[in-house]
């Protein structure tokens, strides 16, 4: 994945604005493999999706990770939003509850 900045912050926002942002899509890069390890850990220790394994948590964690990435370089949440209504399909008839999902997108 190659950082990109959103046309949006790239026409409204100041050149310093575009600046930061395309520094926390790199840090969020380089940092990929930490930070979702982290989340994975915050998710199995609050007791989040425990309709699934922790493998599975483990492959959504990712791809959830690389989803809101691809949304801060793009500005195009179609991706994001096909991707959540296709996990939802998936986990809620699995027992997933509704605080969960909410759960792991604030941690």
């Amino acid at each position: 994945m190659t950082a990109r900045t959103p046309a949006s912050v790239t026409q409204s926002s100041s050149p310093g604005s575009s600046a930061v942002l395309r520094e926390l899509i790199s840090h969020l890069q380089r940092r990929r493999a930490r930070l979702r390890e982290l989340w994975l850990h915050r998710i199995l220790d609050g007791q989040y999706l425990t309709a699934m394994s922790a493998e599975e948590i483990c492959a959504e964690t990712t791809s959830m990770y690389d989803s809101y990435l691809e949304v801060l370089a793009t500005g195009d949440i179609e991706a994001l939003e096909g991707y959540a209504r296709n996990l939802s399909e998936r986990i809620v008839p699995r027992g997933v509850q509704t605080r969960e999902v909410v759960g792991i997108v604030l941690l």
